[in-house]
């Protein structure tokens, strides 16, 4: 498994169509890194420039790239940023 970071920023209208609509951004992320074979890490909100930041491992490089994907057809961020995390012991 490889492990991944994601940095996203909301469109101008997500932050309130999340209070508004109660969604729930953690096991909607949740439920999208399962359905590409990976697991949730960490989720957390954040100050400045990005909203929201994920921990996450996938399988493969394909399964990263699926999962991204899927974010993005959301519609729901404005932009985002993954990296792949290199262990130093490796």
């Amino acid at each position: 498994m490889h492990t991944y970071v994601m940095f996203l920023r909301h469109t101008d209208q997500e932050p309130r169509s999340t209070v508004h609509g109660f969604r729930h951004p953690a096991q909607d992320a949740r439920s999208a890194i399962e359905q590409s074979g990976g697991e949730m890490l960490q989720f957390h909100w954040g100050t400045g420039d990005d909203d929201q930041f994920l921990l996450y491992s996938m399988p493969s490089v394909e399964a990263a790239a699926e999962f991204t994907s899927a974010v993005l057809a959301t519609g729901r961020f404005s932009s985002q940023r993954s990296y792949r995390l290199q262990d130093p012991e490796a």
